[in-house]
């Protein structure tokens, strides 16, 4: 005769024994936040290559902008050991960004200095009808998408042109490899028109590395997991 077990029970009953499973895969890595910046303070930040910092005409968001076709980085050091970065922030496209067409195309890309490129894409805020494509969310040159496409917000900040509201907000969180204890990061603008046409800025910058715990503590978290569950076997 079949016996069912409730699910419920069964989670309950290994509750404790997946709590210590969790404690021992705490001792192998966790995330760490080793940098925020929500630009809403004063101040010099030298960490930056600019410091030229908007506030947006709705909601009076600071952010760090308004740039056009230009490559803003970001230095830090002294990160720690770790095997991978996330680099997470908000783009403000403001507005009448081309996308994929004449006189684009109009383009935002992240790269890490010595690395990868992790982001390499263009968009298009304009009126609700216009018929200009986007490759956002594919690299530049693979993808027809409409306008505005993964926006998380749009006509939020204020802005206009010629009367229509043109600004978007794009949320981004780029995981890569990476090791060093330096990292240098690059959010560059390109084919863009007049900054008082096409202009863009990021907000929100976070910045956090998987740590990777010295061998003698992982050793040690292993040894207390191994005896644990010899004990629970008894």
């Amino acid at each position: 005769m079949e016996r069912f077990v409730h699910a419920g029970a069964l989670a309950r009953r290994r509750a404790p024994l997946a709590a210590l499973v969790a404690a021992g895969l705490c001792a192998c890595a966790s995330a760490d936040i080793v940098y925020s910046n929500d630009f809403e303070s004063g101040g010099w930040m030298p960490e930056w290559t600019s410091n030229v910092r908007s506030t947006t005409p709705v909601s009076g968001r600071t952010f760090l902008g308004e740039f056009n076709n230009d490559a803003v980085r970001l230095n830090l050091g002294g990160l720690g050991a770790h095997t991978e970065t996330t680099v997470s922030f908000d783009f403000y496209a403001i507005r009448t960004w081309d996308g994929n067409t004449w006189p684009g195309p109009d383009n935002f890309a992240v790269r890490v200095v010595g690395g990868a490129t992790i982001l390499d894409t263009t968009f298009v805020v304009s009126e609700p009808d216009n018929w200009r494509t986007q490759s956002y969310p594919a690299p530049t040159g693979q993808g027809d998408f409409a306008q505005r496409t993964g926006a998380v917000e749009n006509n939020t900040l204020g802005y206009f042109w010629k009367g229509i509201a043109c600004d978007a907000v794009w949320r981004f969180e780029l995981t890569f490899e990476h090791d060093s204890q330096y990292l240098a990061v690059d959010f560059i603008g390109s084919g863009l028109q007049g900054i008082d046409d096409e202009s863009w800025g990021i907000d929100n910058v976070q910045v956090s590395i998987n740590s990777v715990p010295a061998p003698g503590a992982l050793a040690l978290g292993g040894l207390g997991l191994a005896t644990a569950m010899r004990r629970r076997r008894r």
